[in-house]
């Protein structure tokens, strides 16, 4: 019996301080990480990120997007797909090319293509 008890002082104690202080001090550095991307009160699990899982959680809370404020609170920033994109660009590349065969057989001015141009790349 006095075996037991004196390992559980001696051993058992201070490893779970050692790894509570170690936690603690990981999920304060979580917690920081994602207050300064943005994540404001229930949005911030950065705290148990970094206590539970250490610094395996502090670079899940790194590759965490960014949030931005709206009119409606706090809404997670969308990265558009490269498709999107992609069509957006085809498609304004098309309109310009009929654009230009349109003013090369005169069909239209050129302040009328240069202000449909500009209004196509939105400038």
């Amino acid at each position: 019996m006095y075996m037991a008890k004196s390992y559980i002082s001696e051993v058992v104690i201070p490893v779970i301080l050692i790894y509570s202080v170690q936690g603690a001090i990981f999920g304060f550095v979580g917690h920081i990480i994602l207050k300064d991307k943005g994540y404001r009160g229930e949005d911030n699990r950065g705290f148990l990120w970094g206590f539970f899982l250490s610094f395996l959680g502090l670079i899940v809370c790194a590759c965490k997007p960014n949030y931005i404020n709206t009119v409606e609170g706090q809404k997670r920033i969308d990265r558009p797909s490269s498709n999107n994109y992609r069509s957006q660009a085809s498609n304004n590349a098309e309109e310009l090319i009929s654009l230009k065969k349109l003013f090369d057989c005169g069909a239209i001015t050129e302040e009328e293509y240069n202000a449909k141009k500009k209004q196509i790349l939105g400038l």
